[in-house]
């Protein structure tokens, strides 16, 4: 009875660490010191394995040190009332889309486009155009930037949407014109 106090005294403590230092991780995300927020992260993560939560922001502060691999590990593992689906189908995606896994990138990003989120929804199909253009899928991308530019309300956004629109209508012009005879 007493080891069994003991460890749930124990759990207690280490839970409460565990919440200290994804506080205290949340802070330095925000203030972009990713590669110091993974580290207090990944101690809260180890502290009190069982809060899945910690896992998003882990996932996402992995994403921001290029650590592809590992950040979709986590994003996939992560769940609880702290985790917005859409944000995480959104950064899934970017990983997926970061490790030229373009179908994966793509899967996701219709995920987040279909939960309709005013900000995260154009953002997702912005890049699903980019993911198209990478692939040379000049009608698939040329739709999503036109929808970007029917739904966003960020104004950078619409420029960079119309920037790759602009950028496709050349590259058709030249193919036309590289196809014509001498």
């Amino acid at each position: 009875a007493k080891e069994a106090a003991a460890n749930a005294r124990e759990k207690a403590r280490r839970k409460k660490q565990g919440e200290q230092l994804a506080k205290e991780g949340l802070d330095l995300y925000r203030e972009e010191k990713f590669p110091e927020a993974t580290e207090k992260f990944a101690k809260a993560i180890e502290l009190d394995p069982d809060n899945r939560s910690y896992y998003f922001q882990y996932g996402v502060a992995l994403y921001k040190i290029d650590e592809y691999n590992k950040s979709l590990v986590y994003l996939n593992q992560a769940e609880g009332s702290h985790v917005n689906a859409a944000e995480k189908a959104f950064f899934i995606g970017l990983n997926h889309y970061r490790l030229k896994e373009y179908d994966a990138a793509v899967g996701a990003f219709d995920r987040v486009v279909a939960a309709n989120d005013p900000n995260l929804s154009p953002a997702a199909q912005f890049y699903k155009g980019v993911t198209y253009f990478e692939e040379k899928k000049w009608d698939d991308a040329q739709k999503a930037f036109q929808v970007v530019l029917d739904t966003s309300k960020d104004p950078k956004l619409d420029e960079r949407a119309e920037m790759y629109i602009e950028q496709i209508l050349r590259i058709r012009q030249f193919e036309a014109e590289k196809a014509r005879k001498w």
